[in-house]
């Protein structure tokens, strides 16, 4: 195996960027705030990231001003270097949104950080700022980076803009708003349905492009009506007439959340296909042919809405039929559909875009059912992946016409059609942050009475060390490099391990608090992928770079690697090749030369309930920690790292010796009793966070845990603690009550160590 010496290959760069010129694309205001920012003098991907990494949220919504921030001082940058930002939000228009904004914050309709200068770039005037339609702005997060000249971009979505929005911005001459309302149509151009309904608000539901060389032409667009008011829960989303829609209806009728369609599609698999044939259909028809139907009378009254409880066996696979139901629905309308495109426009290249394109199941068959050439999806295809778009289309329409000023008179005709002007090919996911070593040993330092830390040499003896131990059978935390965009972990940011385990699911599923059924994907060897997997081709050329495909695992193989098999004996793939990323690469096969199973689980790296994949090195040791154990070792960077046992687990520990110390931060202390009786029904303490909101941590032992903390003064032994505690408790104690004894004041200093609440010198 290759060598890397530790500068190159462990440290990033701590020279200062050379100052550039930016444009900065955005998606805000809405689910999936995220930002990217190009060269606006070479196009060249800088950065790109979604809020929820930053504020530690997922889907974050509303204004952008954390990540934009946090986005500019990751490559050395401020916001005087940005000289155009293309924006999207695709319930309202942006710019007369935010010429009230003011008036609504000091009202307290929004709070002050909308306002803040990094969200609204103030320094720009109107020419330097530009929005970008819905879909149009998914098309762009694939058009550049298309690994073929010629092909069809299908934009699958829940809902995208408003046809009055576009309708009026065309209209009025609107220059700050491009739109697919005055892009060039293809000659087999289909509007469903043909005539809008003046009565009426529309939206995009779903659309396609056709491009080849650096135009890119509209071929379909399908409008939803506004089936219930905007302002209604989730913009009356619940309501709409698109695939998105009606498959993130069942995700909120079966788990009461709109954005767990992949838990739907997991769960498919579960339901029989003799008892989902016999629920009726819940869409179905022709979507070109405005011959597509909700059957809103079957949607409106399912039973047992938002009644997911994992331990009613009649409940959990009633739901898997309806989940089954709602994945066969779509894949019977999506796959003709996309076959007539094809048919229409004579494509032989196609890319997928919008929420729908997370669907892997959908996305596998497309794959080996239409005949295309070659299919590229990206790794943000949902609406995370709009910033990129409205990025690459600013430098793009700013080569067009010369100038940053895209908003000014006099290029608007350009600039609604704006050639490409540059093809990238597919871009790295791994657009993050890049942590130096000073910023890992910081976090480490801020953690170290928890962590026994190991330093390697360079990358080849983390590697070796990494793979013996999931050859062990040890779940790993792997954190390196850039952290990668879009919503699937890809080998820099994710949770490893063995998929010859057969007990491996159920246990990682336990650590990351996740539902029972829902399964794991493999990163495998690219090379190795027909040797594994029923792809139907013999060769190579059918990846999945980016977790987005699945595939039935060969049946004579399912047995080898049990972890990874879905009950219906499939896998969603990440395929990895050492020229995208050496050092999983090189981890997968040092692995595979170890037990002869070219592949490892890979999910994500986040263990704490809410939060997104972790971004930095305090939120991964956050949650290496919070799993109290279930992660065996964190490689980070050079770094090997391990929990530090309790102490009274370690030998030569003497309790008399040994100082009880407690952590800094903890703010408030809140505990809410019963009125009548006083008895506490529970207790917490609220914990400072990075980001200036209280972590507010739930204390299993009650009033025992609190009073244990209470009495931490860090210069006690743990000896001397235990009994003073006792002391506390056994006062006003009956004296033929037990009460606590030694042994639960031990368990509840074991509690608050898990929750890294205090520690012991030893």
């Amino acid at each position: 195996m290759m060598t890397t010496t530790e500068g190159a290959l462990l440290q990033p760069s701590s020279a200062p960027l050379r100052k550039s010129p930016l444009i900065v694309g955005v998606n805000k205001y809405s689910h999936d705030v995220s930002c990217a920012i190009v060269s606006a003098n070479t196009g060249d991907l800088l950065f790109m990231a979604e809020k929820e990494r930053v504020v530690r949220r997922k889907h974050a919504a509303g204004d952008a001003a954390d990540l934009v921030e946090f986005a500019l001082a990751s490559i050395q940058h401020e916001l005087a270097d940005v000289k155009l930002v293309v924006q999207q939000n695709h319930h309202w228009r942006i710019a007369p949104f935010e010429r009230h904004l003011p008036w609504a914050c000091a009202l307290d309709h929004y709070p002050p950080s909308y306002l803040d200068e990094v969200s609204l770039f103030p320094h720009l005037d109107s020419s330097g700022r530009h929005e970008l339609s819905h879909h149009l702005a998914h098309a762009w997060s694939v058009f550049p980076q298309a690994p073929f000249q010629q092909g069809l971009i299908v934009v699958m979505d829940g809902m995208g803009e408003k046809h009055k929005a576009m309708a009026r911005a065309l209209r009025d001459g609107d220059i700050g708003f491009t739109h697919d309302l005055a892009l060039t149509r293809h000659k087999a151009f289909v509007q469903v349905p043909a005539v809008l309904d003046p009565l009426y608000d529309y939206r995009e539901a779903e659309s396609a492009y056709y491009f080849d060389g650096a135009s890119l032409q509209l071929v379909f667009k399908r409008y939803t009506r506004e089936m219930s008011p905007p302002e209604l829960y989730n913009h009356g989303f619940e309501n709409m007439e698109s695939m998105g829609a009606v498959y993130s209806r069942l995700s909120s009728h079966i788990f009461g959340d709109w954005n767990a369609c992949g838990k739907v599609m997991g769960l498919a698999s579960f339901g029989d296909a003799a008892e989902a044939e016999r629920l009726p259909r819940l869409m179905e028809g022709d979507l070109s042919a405005d011959t597509f139907r909700i059957h809103w009378d079957v949607l409106c009254n399912l039973p047992r809405p938002n009644e997911w409880r994992e331990d009613d066996r009649l409940k959990t696979n009633s739901y898997a039929h309806l989940a089954r139901r709602v994945q066969e629905d779509l894949e019977n309308v999506a796959l003709p559909w996309i076959h007539g495109l094809k048919q229409a426009t004579g494509a032989q290249n196609l890319c997928v875009c919008g929420g729908v394109a997370q669907n892997s199941v959908l996305n596998g068959r497309i794959i080996r059912e239409l005949g295309f050439e070659q299919v590229f999806i990206p790794p943000y295809p949902g609406d995370e992946g709009i910033s990129i778009g409205c990025a690459l289309w600013g430098f793009a329409a700013a080569g067009a016409i010369g100038t940053s000023s895209v908003s000014s008179s006099g290029h608007s005709d350009t600039v609604r059609n704006a050639p490409l002007a540059r093809r990238y090919g597919p871009l790295s996911p791994y657009q993050g942050k890049a942590y130096s070593v000073e910023e890992m040993e910081s976090a480490l330092s801020a953690w170290a009475p928890y962590l026994i830390v190991e330093r390697k040499r360079d990358i080849d003896e983390v590697v070796e060390a990494t793979a013996q131990t999931l050859a062990d059978g040890k779940v790993v935390a792997w954190f390196q490099g850039r952290s990668e965009c879009g919503p699937r972990a890809l080998g820099h940011r994710s949770l490893l391990a063995d998929p010859r385990s057969a007990s491996i699911h159920a246990f990682l599923n336990g650590v990351k608090g996740r539902e029972a059924f829902r399964p794991f994907a493999p990163s495998v060897l690219a090379e190795t992928v027909p040797d594994w997997f029923d792809v139907t081709r013999s060769d190579t050329t059918i990846q999945s770079p980016y977790m987005s495909l699945t595939f039935p695992v060969l049946p004579s193989r399912r047995s080898q690697v049990p972890a990874i098999c879905h009950v219906d004996g499939s896998a969603r793939l990440q395929t990895v090749r050492e020229k995208d990323d050496a050092w999983y690469y090189r981890l997968i096969y040092a692995f595979s030369a170890l037990t002869g199973v070219p592949m490892v689980l890979n999910t994500s790296f986040n263990t704490l309930p809410g939060e997104p994949i972790v971004e930095s090195p305090v939120d991964a040791l956050r949650s290496f920690l919070a799993t109290n154990g279930g992660i065996e070792l964190l490689s980070m960077g050079c770094f090997l790292i391990r929990r530090r046992p309790f102490p009274l687990d370690m030998a030569n520990v003497d309790p008399a010796l040994c100082i009880v110390r407690k952590a800094e931060g903890v703010l408030l202390e809140e505990v809410v009793c019963d009125a009548e009786t006083g008895i506490s029904r529970s207790v917490r303490i609220a914990r400072g966070s990075d980001n200036g909101t209280p972590q507010w941590i739930e204390m299993i032992g009650g009033d025992l845990d609190l009073v244990v903390l209470q009495l931490v003064d860090g210069l006690t032994p743990l000896a001397e603690v235990v009994e003073a505690v006792l002391d506390v408790l056994q006062e006003g104690t009956d004296d033929d009550d037990e009460g606590f004894d030694e042994t639960d004041v031990v368990a509840a200093l074991r509690r608050l160590y898990a929750l890294q609440l205090v520690f012991f010198s030893v």
